[in-house]
């Protein structure tokens, strides 16, 4: 037989045989159902309604969720899409990590370190700790240097017979605060030790380390404002001295000057206080007290802008001017 029909005839063997064994189970499954006799189905579908079998129920009771309704009911929690681990894996595993770096310890045998190519830690420190005492140093040296000059100054300005009490007891003062820090002592302690033995406190110690450092700098002592602020009562504080004057400068406008303002204040304002005898002020306190109110000397320069369109001659000009375009 050819090899080609002996294929055709195998393969019509097997369907003939899976067909009789698909017929034997629909066979047996029809007398299983045929032999109950109470819940025999009719051919009236309406009929049908009354079958019931416990134990097909009692099977589909016991059959689990499925895998979709169990996401359903996982995605209704709050904490469903917490979690912290990754979607994609990125190679972060504990493992991967282990591994990974005994492949690096294994590749690097015989390699020199990292830490060989820089100076180490100590030796870097040690470093920085050269240059800090020698800044340190440097600036002593030089504030030592300060000091003695200082001193020399102060010595050479005790002598002088012609200064004031005052002055001559800052300049102790400086003196000994310096001498003091060229024995050792701090800033602080110093100064104390200063304001204690002339019986002061911390705002003296305060001011003889400031007298020094301003000295140091500027070879001089500041003075002191006290009693030396203005004891009197301005003229300008008075409403009715306020108010007139105020309104001679708005009638003068910007025709006011120095020498003007000074006679109107020697002519009108100081008779009307009461003052019979002549009382004259200077031009600068004429000036002070322009300048108090506002008033300033200025020069009109070409980027000023001055309206002068109202002027006899422009109005005359512009007259001269729209006859001639007409014409």
């Amino acid at each position: 037989m050819p090899p080609k029909k002996r294929k055709v005839q195998l393969a019509a063997a097997r369907n003939s045989k899976a067909l009789k064994a698909k017929n034997a189970t629909n066979d047996a499954w029809l007398r299983i159902i045929n032999s109950d006799d109470d819940n025999e189905l009719s051919d009236y579908h309406d009929s049908d309604d009354d079958w019931h079998d416990d134990e097909l129920e009692n099977n589909l009771n016991q059959i689990s969720q499925t895998v979709f309704d169990v996401m359903i009911e996982n995605a209704k929690k709050p904490s469903a899409f917490t979690n912290k681990r990754p979607l994609v894996y990125i190679g972060s595993s504990e493992r991967t990590k282990r591994r990974k770096n005994s492949a690096n310890k294994t590749a690097a045998v015989g390699i020199s370190k990292l830490d060989t190519f820089f100076p180490t830690f100590q030796s870097h420190q040690s470093t920085i700790k050269e240059l800090t005492d020698k800044l340190k140093q440097l600036e002593k040296d030089q504030e030592q240097e300060g000091f003695e000059l200082a001193l020399e100054d102060v010595k050479k300005l005790i002598n002088d017979k012609s200064l004031v009490l005052q002055v001559k007891n800052q300049l102790q003062l400086i003196m000994q605060y310096i001498n003091l820090r060229l024995k050792g002592l701090k800033s602080m302690d110093a100064s104390k030790t200063l304001a204690i033995s002339i019986r002061k406190g911390d705002y003296q110690a305060r001011l003889i380390r400031s007298w020094t450092q301003n000295f140091i700098v500027y070879c001089q002592i500041p003075v002191s404002m006290h009693e030396k602020h203005q004891k009197i009562k301005s003229l300008l504080g008075d409403e009715d001295i306020h108010q007139m004057i105020t309104e001679y400068l708005w009638s003068v406008g910007c025709n006011v000057t120095v020498s003007g303002f000074k006679t109107y204040i020697e002519q009108e304002v100081f008779p009307s206080m009461g003052i019979e005898r002549k009382k004259t002020i200077s031009e600068n306190t004429a000036r002070a007290w322009l300048k108090h109110f506002g008033w300033e000397f200025r020069v009109g320069k070409k980027d000023v802008y001055y309206d002068g369109h109202e002027r006899p001659d422009v109005i005359e000009y512009r007259k001269h001017f729209l006859n001639e375009i007409f014409e």
